[in-house]
């Protein structure tokens, strides 16, 4: 399985991938090294299924470098499994801030038997959590306008409708899908697919948190969907 660290202290990186190296896993694993968050970035863009992300926060003297980049993951990608790596523990309380849903904090400048068990346990732990994902069995939905297309419930975030038009957006987590379809057939297609808003149906297994103060669902992927105040009672119980 292949798995990225973004790190550009050559050291560190020499240092990472000797004790991945020499560790057994529940899955063999090959690392992959970066210095710059676009190479990075473009890389993970070309994996197939999600994966575990070792980033250390600054990058060429830019502190926040590594949260910017998590950020981007999660544009396209809400379940690899982010791993922060860094000698900025000051900084651990911010990645709450930035929503993109981290695994662990990992401070690299203490005893080295504590970061090894550290990362040794956040490695493992990442694993078990993609092995989950990957037994979950695909439940098939069908759209009656699109008898064609199939879409996998435990893939869409969720579904918004598009203003003055007939159409509406299929969020998953792999793409947004443009579609001529009625949001309230939508809804019947599962008992999981909620809706929370005049324009928009979640996946309840999708949803993170109910935000009270600005009223939207945090999502996997960082996305905020609106609640609206008829919903805010059965958004609060997910």
């Amino acid at each position: 399985m292949n798995i990225y660290l973004l790190e550009d202290n050559l050291q560190q990186q020499k240092r990472i991938q000797y004790l991945i190296e020499h560790t057994e896993y529940a899955a063999p694993l090959t690392l992959n090294r970066f210095d710059n968050p676009s190479a990075l970035l473009k890389a993970l863009k070309n994996e197939a299924k999600p994966t575990i992300v070792l980033l250390d926060l600054e990058i060429k003297d830019i502190v926040h470098a590594g949260l910017s980049t998590a950020k981007a993951i999660r544009q396209y990608d809400s379940q690899s499994q982010i791993i922060i790596v860094t000698t900025h523990q000051e900084l651990a309380i911010e990645t709450y801030r930035y929503q993109i849903g981290v695994l662990d904090f990992i401070d690299k400048s203490g005893p080295e038997s504590n970061f090894k068990q550290q990362l040794n346990e956040a490695i493992s732990v990442a694993l078990n959590h993609l092995e989950l994902m990957s037994q979950r069995e695909p439940v098939w939905l069908h759209l009656t306008q699109h008898p064609h297309l199939k879409f996998d419930l435990n893939d869409i975030l969720y579904i918004a409708s598009i203003p003055n038009s007939h159409n509406i957006e299929i969020h998953t987590t792999t793409r947004i899908y443009q579609l001529r379809a009625n949001l309230k057939d939508c809804c019947q297609l599962h008992d999981d697919l909620l809706r929370v808003h005049a324009g928009y149906i979640i996946n309840k297994y999708h949803a993170h948190y109910y935000n009270t103060q600005n009223k939207t669902m945090l999502m996997s992927n960082q996305d905020e969907v609106p609640v609206s105040r008829r919903y805010t009672k059965m958004a609060k119980s997910i």
